[in-house]
């Protein structure tokens, strides 16, 4: 008797683009091919209501044959996810910061693809902010922040600082990232660093918590992936 061959359908739609609103959640892409190979699955959102209580979150589904796993993805900036797999589903829907559902009237639209290959993880592309002063807002919307780095242009020992908003800093503030600025300082994570509802940086005469520091004079440049 000879091997028994499986034979699988090819099934696609390798992306969407759509409104989500309140708690509902929608598949936006999916695949089911012959044999695994590598693919990459990206994904954006524009958000319409209050950004800092909204995070788009997709449900990425993959595996080979009858065996998947999943993990849950947070998009802030561009998303892309490099995997291997014969069959990819992608499903999105809206949370707060706490991980529960938004209620009805909050909306975003969500855009998802699975594109064939991958396009090198570890290349990072980048737009440069370029400001200078004592504080100054870097983007209002989610971004994954690369590095920072500049100089202190005064006398005084200072930290740079970046927190997660629109709006600057009030004192006593604590900040997503810091590190000493007594003339060149530089900030770069081990992966790039996430800010849900914006960026904003400040000179902060304290190390720990944010404390003003009129007529600071840092000079800022942060990297922002695209």
């Amino acid at each position: 008797m000879g091997a028994l061959e499986t034979l699988r359908n090819q099934d696609v739609n390798f992306g969407d683009r759509t409104k989500l609103s309140g708690p509902s959640t929608k598949t936006l892409a999916w695949m089911n091919v012959p044999e695994a190979a590598p693919f990459t699955v990206y994904a954006d959102a524009k958000i319409t209501g209050p950004a800092a209580l909204i995070i788009p979150l997709v449900t990425i589904e993959w595996g080979a044959g009858t065996a998947t796993v999943s993990s849950e993805y947070r998009i802030v900036g561009r998303l892309r996810v490099p995997l291997a797999a014969s069959s990819i589903r992608v499903d999105a829907r809206l949370v707060d910061e706490g991980g529960a559902p938004v209620p009805a009237g909050v909306v975003a639209e969500v855009s998802a693809f699975i594109a064939a290959g991958t396009d090198g993880e570890t290349i990072h592309n980048a737009r440069t902010v370029v400001q200078s002063g004592t504080s100054g807002v870097l983007s209002v919307q989610s971004e994954r922040v690369l590095a920072v780095h500049g100089y202190n242009a005064g006398s005084e020992p200072l930290w740079a600082m970046l927190f997660e908003g629109s709006a600057l800093p009030v004192a006593g503030a604590v900040p997503r990232m810091a590190t000493p600025a007594a003339r060149l300082f530089r900030m770069r994570p081990a992966s790039p660093r996430e800010f849900v509802a914006g960026v904003v940086w400040a000179a902060s005469s304290t190390p720990l918590v944010f404390t003003p520091a009129p007529g600071a004079a840092l000079h800022v440049e942060a990297e922002i992936l695209l």
